[in-house]
């Protein structure tokens, strides 16, 4: 299998954050649409055997999730920075990484993070019959987008580009054929009145980090029956799942809720680069499933700073 990072950009705002099992489904329903039902059922029997495609979360470009780290933060001066700090830079993870290195990252003049922020945007309803403003009908909706913050420059820079990591058998031109047919209706809700407007601008290869021997998790997953994940740090997240349009109409548009573990999530590096697998009996409609499964990168964990470096952290 080849790892491809796909460059995603965002017009607008987004309802919903790029993330692995949503992104995942918009693929299963664009192969249905385009391909029909039989060519889906041969993609789904294969992560019977080899999964044909692990996708990552969509992550701010040239920036990985902070991984959840087995040792609590220690009482820096900025402790509440150290826990907001969502992403960092890619290649901090060449080095160890842990509390003290972030820290000493976040008082140079290099540092630089990405955060997730809200907007909201007032909204009307229309007569589709007169064409005109229904009444008094006015509220706010939010929607999401992310900036760039630095020490350096006091503005915040909006962020329109994401990487996406595909772990796929596919070859390019297949994986950029299928998240185009993917993203073709937009991505997430409220799509109808402009969010969720996603274009795939690039694919090529890429090397994800593989040295180290603590692994972090590069978006939402539920482990197989059979996968053991040893010194497990977790963020946990619970999804509610519809169902795409065309069944949403005739049956009952919700999933069980799931529990998932998410993005930033570590454990002991496992033999292969992706974990999980897709998960069953989320619907009484037996064929449908939801993509529990998703790309790890290896890292290295800095080790705890002993209390005489503490000491002279506070010096």
């Amino acid at each position: 299998m080849n790892c491809y990072q796909a460059i995603f950009k965002v017009q607008g705002l987004l309802k919903i954050p790029i993330v692995s099992d949503t992104l995942w489904g918009h693929v299963a329903w664009g192969i249905a649409l385009e391909e029909g039902d039989e060519f889906l059922e041969a993609f789904l029997h294969e992560y019977n055997t080899s999964p044909p495609l692990v996708l990552s979360n969509g992550f701010p470009s040239g920036y990985l999730p902070k991984p959840q780290f087995q040792s609590p933060p220690l009482d820096y001066d900025n402790i509440k920075d150290l826990m907001a700090a969502t992403y960092l830079p890619r290649e901090l993870f060449k080095e160890p990484l842990g509390w003290h290195t972030i820290n000493a990252f976040m008082d140079s003049s290099d540092f630089k993070s990405a955060l997730m922020a809200t907007e909201a945007r007032m909204r009307n309803a229309i007569d589709r019959y007169s064409s005109t403003v229904e009444g008094e009908k006015l509220w706010s909706e939010a929607g999401l987008y992310w900036y760039e913050a630095s020490n350096e420059k006091a503005k915040k820079m909006r962020i329109d580009t994401f990487d996406v990591y595909c772990l796929t058998s596919w070859p390019k031109d297949e994986l950029g054929k299928r998240i185009e047919q993917a993203l073709y209706y937009g991505y997430g809700g409220k799509a109808s009145i402009g969010y969720g407007k996603v274009a795939l601008v690039d694919i090529h290869e890429s090397e994800l980090p593989s040295q180290g021997k603590r692994a972090m998790a590069l978006g939402t997953f539920i482990p197989a029956k059979d996968e053991k994940l040893q010194s497990l740090a977790a963020k946990i997240v619970v999804r509610n799942g519809k169902l795409g349009p065309i069944f949403a109409a005739t049956m009952n548009p919700f999933k069980k809720p799931l529990v998932f573990y998410d993005e930033s999530t570590t454990f002991d590096r496992p033999k292969a680069e992706y974990v999980g697998e897709l998960v069953p009996n989320v619907h009484p409609d037996e064929r449908i499933c939801s993509c529990g499964m998703t790309l790890c990168i290896a890292f290295s964990e800095e080790q705890q700073v002993s209390s005489e470096r503490k000491e002279a952290i506070h010096a």
